[in-house]
């Protein structure tokens, strides 16, 4: 049987795209499983983020007995041409650690079956490069995509693709582009967001009282992860 299986990164991402009933704590994940209207059934993870986490997420549904991975979540942009809610289908993912980086493996629909194109969101197939922490500022990734040609940056796909090598599955790595290459990530920002892409409100407080500056970029954040997200809705179907 051709069993699915779906690895959404954080809480923020999977309840937005799937809802929030039905999850159940699975050890280091939340878990629930899905049946489609084809019949089509779909056990899926929500990970955390980073590339061990999905790593363990894939090896957790390969050992019961899914044959396909699918991982859906945002990234940011590294193509300079590329705008929130575009998608990426990953042909190729790289995997940056410290200053090394190493082609993991392929990563798409098999050769037979075409990209879809729903009406809305464009979707783009290319290489997809993942690191452990968030690239904050426009000159490195302008340095990522020089070096790797990728048309996106995650935290997660190197993780699903070397979990799908190691037991022969086939994986697809669905990316919907939140900021783009030209835009710079605050630190300040990004340290009250958990793992689980969770706000911590005090900690968000604390920092927009220091630095009132900040709260038209928070805004602006969060309409382009929104703008995401609506992509990543209408195409993951397409994908499962």
């Amino acid at each position: 049987m051709n069993r699915c299986g779906l690895i959404v990164p954080m809480r923020s991402e999977a309840f937005a795209l799937l809802g929030r009933r039905g999850w159940q704590p699975a050890g280091d994940f939340l878990r629930r499983d899905l049946r489609l209207p084809g019949g089509t059934a779909v056990a899926c993870i929500c990970s955390g983020a980073g590339p061990e986490s999905a790593e363990a997420a894939a090896d957790r549904l390969l050992e019961i007995g899914v044959t396909r991975l699918v991982a859906a979540g945002t990234a940011g942009g590294l193509h300079p041409a590329l705008r929130p809610g575009d998608l990426v289908v990953a042909d190729r993912v790289f995997a940056q650690r410290r200053d090394e980086i190493s082609l993991v493996g392929d990563s798409a629909p098999g050769p037979e079956r075409r990209v879809p194109s729903p009406a809305g969101p464009r979707i783009l197939r290319g290489a997809l490069v993942t690191c452990s922490v968030v690239i904050e500022a426009p000159a490195e990734k302008a340095r990522l995509y020089r070096r790797t040609g990728a048309l996106a940056v995650d935290m997660e796909s190197a993780g699903v693709v070397r979990a799908a090598a190691r037991r022969g599955a086939t994986c697809v790595m669905l990316r919907a582009v939140c900021d783009t290459a030209a835009e710079t990530l605050s630190r300040e920002v990004l340290d009250t967001i958990d793992m689980q892409g969770r706000i911590h409100a005090f900690a968000l407080a604390r920092v927009l009282l220091r630095r009132p500056a900040l709260v038209p970029e928070l805004l602006h954040l969060n309409t382009e992860f929104r703008l995401a997200l609506a992509s990543l809705r209408k195409a993951l179907p397409l994908f499962l």
